[in-house]
């Protein structure tokens, strides 16, 4: 139960720190590196607020020879944690957080239930269904798309959607819409799947609940969301002209200006639509796309390695401060003093401790285990017999 409270403060404060390092990454680099680098950011903050990479660094230091120096580091870290909770306390608050875990897992599955059962009552097969199904496969084969995926027609005035990890299906709503446009929505949508971000949704939805008492996650989701669409926007237009931009731009205006924009849709899966929050920044994104050159690249790269690096690393550092209860921070500190009065014994002790070993050995073997002389016969055969010992003492060292 402690073990898994310092994991969860542990996650919850380096993803927080690396999320606020990612917004001042957006602020001065906004403009110049591609929406699929700002995606890339934002899921290796989602990948430190769910893994505990810090564990996996842990056991491969075991294999490792510990030297005194992180002896005393982490001993200089306990002392200085002064926050020593007692049992109580702890056990108080881990059912909190399981109340709170509990409660917004629940809330989660009501939506989706309820969602789909919405869905389910109101689709149904139309005359266009053939049209967009022709369109769907069409798609597929140019993207390489092996794996099948449903199309459905849907009542409910929403946006168009992909949902379902296991079971992929591409929802649209029942009003008429173009077949051009209708070509770019299903685009948009196989997008999103071959990128994996029904896996990445779900993953936004495990760190919320495991951090639902977190602020920063539920700005992590909005990130989350936002990066995802103008990635796959950026992925579609790279290669299109002005002109076929502005259509695809428009195709978006066209169906925000007649689906509803449900919050839920958002939480579920992938739609085309987002709210007008992001729009403007959306579509300057699709117009200004391009692909970066090397340099950029290069650069961008690097900051990637440095944020992964830097995820993992403070919560390294943050794991050796988390509150624990008083028992076990004197255990703790027992540990650990034993460990370095063991390490502070120098190479000149051991060296005697063998040599001592070596002599006893030689001794027994020679029938004359160490003893005080009794007479003056025992002490003339014991100095001839010394001195072989020191021969062979000689030849060891």
């Amino acid at each position: 139960m402690t073990d898994l409270l310092s994991i969860l403060i542990t996650l919850s404060i380096s993803g927080s720190l690396l999320l606020i390092f990612s917004g001042l990454m957006d602020y001065l680099f906004k403009r110049k590196f591609t929406a699929n680098w700002h995606y890339s950011i934002k899921k290796i903050v989602l990948l430190v607020y769910i893994a505990p990479a810090f564990l996996l660094v842990d056991f491969l230091s075991m294999f490792r020879q510990k030297q005194q120096s992180n002896y005393l580091f982490t001993y200089f870290s306990i002392k200085q944690n002064h926050l020593f909770l007692s049992t109580n306390s702890i056990r108080v608050i881990f059912t909190i957080w399981l109340l709170g875990a509990v409660i917004t897992a629940f809330r989660f599955i009501y939506i989706y239930r309820n969602f789909i059962k919405r869905l389910r009552a109101n689709c149904l097969s139309t005359s266009k269904e053939a049209i967009a199904q022709s369109l769907l496969e069409k798609n597929s084969n140019e993207m390489n798309l092996t794996r099948k995926i449903n199309l459905s027609f849907c009542r409910i005035n929403i946006s168009p959607i992909l949902l379902g990890v296991f079971k992929p299906m591409i929802v649209l709503p029942m009003f008429d819409i173009p077949i051009d446009e209708l070509d770019i929505i299903i685009k948009h949508e196989l997008t999103h799947f071959k990128k994996k971000d029904l896996w990445v949704k779900q993953a936004m939805s495990f760190a919320m609940i495991l951090h639902w008492y977190n602020p920063f996650i539920y700005i992590l989701q909005k990130e989350i969301n936002k990066w995802s669409e103008f990635s796959c926007d950026e992925d579609i237009v790279i290669n299109m002209s002005h002109l076929d931009r502005k259509k695809y731009g428009e195709t978006i205006l066209n169906i925000m200006g007649r689906a509803n924009q449900t919050t839920d849709a958002n939480l579920l899966g992938t739609t085309f639509s987002a709210r007008q929050t992001n729009l403007k920044d959306r579509l300057l994104n699709i117009l200004n796309a391009k692909q970066g050159n090397r340099t950029i690249s290069t650069v961008s790269f690097v900051i990637i390695v440095l944020m992964t690096s830097l995820g993992i690393g403070s919560s390294m550092l943050i794991n050796d401060v988390v509150p624990i209860t008083e028992e076990e921070n004197n255990v703790q500190t027992s540990k650990l003093l034993t460990e370095i009065t063991e390490s502070q014994k120098g190479p000149k002790q051991k060296e005697t401790s063998n040599l001592d070993k070596i002599s006893e050995d030689v001794r027994l073997l020679e029938g004359n285990p160490t003893q005080e002389p009794t007479n003056e016969e025992d002490h003339e055969i014991e100095d001839v017999e010394q001195a072989e010992i020191d021969e062979v003492i000689l030849v060891a060292k």
